[in-house]
């Protein structure tokens, strides 16, 4: 009798799995179909709102070109789920969804085609691109895909439909033979329960206290009873699956130890983060400190001046004029001030904008050689050109002039400021007009202080002074060299500034830019293009 239960439990577990297999196998069927289906279908709808598109912007020219740039990409990304689900089922659309990626990338090349083309042609050229166009949604290898995509979709219906019915059928099969196989064991085991309550009483007891262990966290292993029957198994079982528990407690237990050092390095990271924006905030506290004491002098300067013009009763035009030049020379002090505050608020506020046009290189240098010189003049210095010379007369580029003079103006007054009085500012470079990639070097060379080491780094940031321009200069925010990489940025190429080749003292301002059109970089999050 317990052999025969055996056996019937036996049949019971191999027609369970066996008919699991096989619903299972349906359902995957069934799945397959319905993804391919859905797959079909959503490419149809994409390829249909595409075409739409395509008129909307064929006959208003105001669709959005990001709008085509999406539906193409949907109708992409269907067309990949449709190959992999393809392959995953053995291949039978293969030749159907090849069709449909051939067609697409046929439909993606004559949008891309006609788009920019669509203002500048005549109507009868209009017509000819729009006939074109449309064949590439609706013909491809010779076929119409309408009917190409209607039969796929039909073929994947009926085969979900097929699918499903066979699943419903299995299901049915399964319920009839679980109740026989379930009538057999009650009526078995009504017949045998007297027999087996005595022999299942120890082993039963035995499993218990297994695992009442286990519940309570006790994992070892415990040892096997002596007879051989389904109780030693079921013991083995419990003892893997306490071994397995214990295993996954210790991966619980190093994961948690992972995770509270990944917490405590963020959590480092975060004070960092704070520490640097308490820094900010400092340097902004002492900025708008400095800026208050700058412009307080020359305001201070114009009042005093005036007072003592107003005072004065029998100045005479010398002492009028030279009170004057004073008020004007506070004037264009506090003026500069005020420009440098406004390029570096425009700066980190709306972005550095440009007007690049295809220049001559040697009109901007001249420009800025002119001015630096007149500096130059009224403190007894001299601005060497080793630049101009090397440069075709043809020497161009995409750039703002205007821009680049600022930048390089401020690199020369720089050099001009903290070089000795008598000294010579160097002005060299080297022009490479490479056809792929044209560029200008231009160099600062001053004999002036230099720089430290440590505060290299630091140049180019708003409001930072090194020590010793502190000291050779007291006024000044800090701004010109900030503004003048954001220029260079703006425009792809590099600003660095570092000690002299051949270890004299003094300092190398190093601009880098490249010519060509399109070279351009931001300089922040939110900067406009070039305009």
């Amino acid at each position: 009798m317990f052999a025969l239960l055996a056996l019937i439990a036996m049949l019971q577990a191999g027609f369970t799995l066996w008919s699991t297999h096989a619903a299972a196998r349906e359902a995957q069927r069934s799945v397959d179909a319905k993804t391919l289906l859905n797959g079909y279908l959503a490419l149809a709808a994409d390829k249909q709102r595409l075409k739409v598109w395509y008129a909307d912007f064929w006959l208003t020219q105001q669709a959005p070109v990001t709008e085509r740039d999406r539906l193409l990409a949907a109708m992409s990304a269907s067309v990949e789920l449709l190959i992999a689900q393809s392959g995953a089922t053995g291949g039978t659309e293969a030749g159907t969804i090849k069709l449909l990626a051939s067609n697409l990338d046929a439909l993606r090349t004559a949008l891309k085609a006609a788009s920019p083309a669509r203002a500048s042609q005549g109507a009868s050229d209009a017509a000819s691109t729009w006939r074109s166009v449309m064949s590439s949604f609706d013909e491809a290898e010779g076929r119409d895909m309408r009917l190409v995509l209607g039969e796929a979709i039909e073929r994947q219906r009926a085969a979900s439909a097929a699918a499903e019915h066979a699943l419903a059928a299995q299901l049915r099969q399964i319920r009839v033979a679980t109740v026989v196989l379930a009538v057999c064991l009650v009526l078995l085991a009504g017949a045998a329960l007297l027999y087996f309550v005595r022999r299942l009483q120890q082993p039963f007891a035995v499993l218990m206290r297994r695992t009442e262990a286990i519940a309570l966290g006790d994992y070892d292993a415990q040892p096997l009873p002596e007879r051989e029957d389904e109780f030693r198994q079921l013991t083995e079982r419990l003892n893997t699956m306490a071994t397995r528990l214990a295993q996954v407690r210790q991966v619980e237990e190093v994961a948690r130890g992972q995770l509270e050092a990944a917490v405590a390095a963020r959590t480092q990271e975060l004070t960092r983060s704070l520490s640097r924006l308490l820094h900010i905030d400092a340097q902004r506290r002492r900025f708008f400190a400095q800026v208050s004491h700058e412009l307080r002098t020359p305001v201070t300067v114009l009042r005093g001046e005036a007072d003592i013009a107003l005072r004065a009763r029998e100045a005479t035009i010398a002492d009028h004029r030279a009170s004057l030049a004073r008020c004007r020379d506070a004037a264009i002090a506090l003026g500069n001030r005020v420009d440098d505050l406004v390029q570096a608020a425009s700066i980190e506020s709306d972005g550095l904008s440009l007007s690049r046009e295809h220049s001559l290189i040697s009109p901007m240098l001249a420009a800025c050689l002119a001015q630096a010189r007149a500096l130059a003049h009224g403190r007894g210095q001299q601005v060497e050109d080793a630049l101009t010379g090397t440069l075709p007369e043809a020497a161009a580029g995409w750039l703002d002039t205007e821009r680049i003079g600022q930048a390089l103006m401020v690199l020369l007054d720089n050099a001009l400021r903290y070089s000795p009085a008598g000294s010579t500012v160097r002005l060299a470079g080297q022009w490479s007009p490479a056809e792929a990639c044209p560029s200008l070097c231009i160099e600062v060379i001053d004999p002036g202080m230099g720089t430290e080491h440590s505060e290299r780094e630091r140049l180019f940031e708003p409001h930072f002074r090194g020590e010793r321009a502190r000291q050779v200069r007291p006024e000044g925010v800090g701004l010109g060299l900030s503004i003048a990489q954001a220029i260079v940025q703006a425009h792809g190429g590099e600003l660095s500034l570092g000690p002299r080749a051949d270890g004299t003292p003094g300092s190398v301002a190093r601009m880098v830019l490249p010519l060509r059109a399109g070279s351009s970089r931001p300089v922040g999050d939110h900067e406009p293009a070039d305009r």
